[in-house]
């Protein structure tokens, strides 16, 4: 079973391959378990220490296997990637934007993962903001 690290290497991710694409899914499916089991909504493959390019998420697509950013406006975020067959798909994604954008970083090496603690007070203070706009409805 896949397990969080606390400090995966900042270094690029290397891209998947399709030889045996039972074996993408097989990673991918273990990591939404870890992801679920750490109560996240997102997850890259080198936060569990696997050296992969591949972002799973909650939302659909969940399993987006090298991921590239093709562009990126103030509320959408337009991905290419690959299926777990290794098929191109685009997908247009406008929840979680700085979330997806900050993983796509962290699979490029250009970012440290977020520490258990970070993602904890980050949902804290989005739970404030979420309870104060209630209060003003």
């Amino acid at each position: 079973m896949l397990k969080i690290i606390k400090n995966p290497l900042k270094k690029k991710a290397k891209k998947c391959t399709f030889v045996k694409p039972i074996d993408n899914q097989k990673i991918a499916v273990k990591m939404s378990i870890c992801m679920v089991n750490d109560d996240r909504t997102t997850i890259t493959a080198p936060e569990v220490g696997v050296d992969m390019s591949i972002i799973v998420t909650n939302q659909h697509p969940t399993y987006l296997f090298n991921p590239i950013v093709l562009n990126d406006e103030d509320n959408i975020l337009e991905i290419q990637y690959q299926d777990y067959i290794g098929n191109t798909q685009l997908v247009n994604i406008n929840d979680n934007l700085d979330e997806i954008r900050s993983k796509i970083k962290l699979l490029q090496g250009t970012r440290k993962a977020p520490t258990k603690k970070k993602v904890a007070k980050k949902k804290k203070i989005t739970k404030q903001r979420t309870t104060k706009n209630a209060n003003k409805s």
